[in-house]
């Protein structure tokens, strides 16, 4: 038997409701019944530039990509187009302070270098790692670029997470105890 619209509709089910209403709210009916404080999300200012960068990444970018996401090197998780304070970052994972910059053609320039170089002492003064790569390297060598990248997620963490120092917050671990993916050494 067909089930119209219309009764999927009035069922008494609970459902969640959009994000932007807050994760823990439920929908009963037609009454929003929050469990918990209903939080509205705003987009930073960087977010239309990361949409678009994400939108529109250089090849090389793409094909780092495929082989950082998903968890994928060792269990890290990576963040592509992740927003530091007035930065924008290629690759980012957040866990062990990592910062991953890919340079084209466009950072041959002397006022590129010099604003690369500034942008990489304000992030390690910040308590971020910044690796660079060469777009032609990640082409050619992208089993050594992928074997960098592990050698220094693999390194000692510091005592607190970079990230969190950014945003005000020395709380927070670097790793937490476990987590659902069983945690980095389980497979």
């Amino acid at each position: 038997m067909r089930v119209g619209r219309a009764a999927i509709y009035k069922r008494r089910v609970a459902r969640p409701i959009r994000s932007w209403q807050g994760r823990s709210a439920l929908v009963s009916g037609l009454e929003a019944k929050p469990t918990g404080p209903l939080v509205k999300r705003y987009p930073s200012a960087q977010t239309p530039a990361r949409r678009h960068l994400r939108s529109h990444g250089t090849p090389a970018e793409a094909v780092l990509w495929t082989r950082l996401s998903r968890r994928q090197l060792e269990g890290y998780r990576f963040r592509r187009q992740y927003g530091i304070g007035p930065y924008i970052l290629d690759f980012c994972c957040p866990a062990v302070g990592l910062a991953i910059e890919l340079d084209g053609a466009v950072h041959d320039s002397p006022a590129a270098q010099q604003y690369d170089a500034a942008r990489t002492d304000a992030l390690a003064a910040a308590g971020l790692r910044v690796l660079r790569f060469e777009n032609r390297r990640v082409f050619e060598d992208l089993e050594g670029v992928l074997a960098e990248i592990a050698a220094v997620c693999g390194a000692p963490p510091p005592d607190e997470s970079p990230i969190a120092a950014l945003r005000g917050d020395s709380s927070v671990p670097l790793r937490p105890e476990g987590n659902r993916f069983g945690g980095r050494g389980e497979r």
